[in-house]
């Protein structure tokens, strides 16, 4: 542990000359993914990143239970929003065809209350023995004096 500490430190008070690229950043990054002490920088780098050789580094074997989980989670996230869409498609094609039997309904009946029409009705028994009272059925007697009062009383309001 001192040891690991003792590089860091060292190789941040080395001096950097103008020619060098290698940061001590690069270095642990290397380490930690190749988990070897390999010091040729970027090259080394991406020859081990083509290669492989970061899954067999310590970083990766102490974090693959971690990118494990997050492999899971992608795809229940995945699953779930799936699901999710097939059921709002569903839903919204429910919602048209509803609709479309509403109004399927409403027509209908529209329909319906203009052919039962009393009007209807008698044009379409012309040669029938049924037709509409021209009398009223009864008729409704009104005295005078209630129809003066009535009259009193609107007009004082």
């Amino acid at each position: 542990m001192t040891s690991e500490k003792e590089t860091t430190a060292a190789s941040r008070k080395a001096p950097e000359t103008g020619n060098e690229k290698k940061t001590p950043e690069k270095d642990s990054l290397l380490q930690q993914l190749t988990g070897s002490d390999e010091e040729e920088g970027f090259s080394a780098l991406m020859r081990s990143l083509a290669g492989g050789d970061f899954l067999a580094g310590k970083w990766f074997r102490r974090q693959i239970s971690f990118i494990f989980l997050l492999v899971v989670l992608t795809l229940a996230y995945t699953t779930c929003r799936y699901a999710c869409q097939k059921e709002l498609s569903v839903r919204q094609q429910l919602t048209d065809t509803l609709i479309d039997r509403q109004y399927k309904a409403l027509t209908i009946s529209s329909e319906f209350k203009e052919r039962t029409r009393g009007s209807k009705i008698e044009e379409q028994l012309t040669d029938s023995t049924l037709h509409s009272p021209v009398k009223p059925l009864f008729t409704l007697s009104v005295s005078r004096k209630q129809d003066e009062s009535k009259t009193k009383d609107r007009s004082e309001h």
